[in-house]
């Protein structure tokens, strides 16, 4: 019953001062009860119906307050699910910028790679960034290892599932470096490029890590 206030939650206060991202969990029914015109239940905590709202007003309102100040995500939950590699475990949180949906007990580690520092010549050194993608995967994965060992079964979802990220920072500084402007297209064609070297060289770095440590 508390949705619409959750929903405007970031938007009648300083948002700056907040630590953290909200999101709100929409499923297929409401999105289709969204489309239709039709009412859509609210439950209290204990799971009783207590009023009814429009859902395409709700919907509606969520867009608006995102126009505004960002906020509230929306977070496609049948999808989430869908995807989700152990479904025992089900999705009831995200990672603090919720690119990630966790499970309770859940856990991904991060790392960066600064592209900022691989430019050789005048150019990205893509050979460079492959070798560091494969070295930060492997110890990502290392620090899987070391959480899980000796904790038992609190943390068995983060060993089961063996999930990590790796990103990038410092791509202004590359623009710079490249004298690229930020707009330009070929500063997209560049981040295109760097995403696909990432992409490629941090998978086969996890088959390789499955072949030694099992499937996951």
């Amino acid at each position: 019953p508390d949705i619409q206030a959750f929903i405007r939650a970031k938007r009648d206060v300083d948002f700056h001062a907040w630590r953290l991202n909200i999101s709100v969990f929409v499923s297929d029914e409401f999105l289709t009860a969204a489309r239709t015109g039709q009412l859509w239940p609210l439950h209290d905590y204990a799971g009783q119906v207590v009023d009814h709202v429009d859902a395409e007003a709700v919907l509606r309102q969520i867009a608006d307050c995102a126009c505004y100040c960002g906020e509230p995500g929306v977070l496609f939950k049948d999808r989430i699910d869908e995807d989700n590699p152990i479904p025992d475990a089900p999705f009831i949180s995200t990672a603090p910028c919720a690119e990630l949906a966790m499970a309770e007990g859940d856990g991904c580690h991060f790392s960066y790679i600064n592209v900022g520092a691989l430019v050789r010549d005048g150019q990205v050194d893509l050979e460079r960034l492959g070798l560091v993608a494969a070295g930060i995967t492997r110890m990502l994965d290392a620090t899987i290892e070391i959480t899980v060992r000796g904790v038992g079964h609190v943390l068995d979802r983060v060993g089961r599932s063996r999930r990590i990220g790796v990103g990038v920072t410092g791509f202004a500084d590359l623009l710079a470096r490249l004298k690229i402007p930020y707009a330009a297209p070929e500063a997209v064609a560049l981040a295109s490029t760097l995403a696909e070297h990432l992409d490629f060289h941090t998978k086969a770095a996890s088959v390789a890590l499955a072949r030694e440590r099992g499937a996951f």
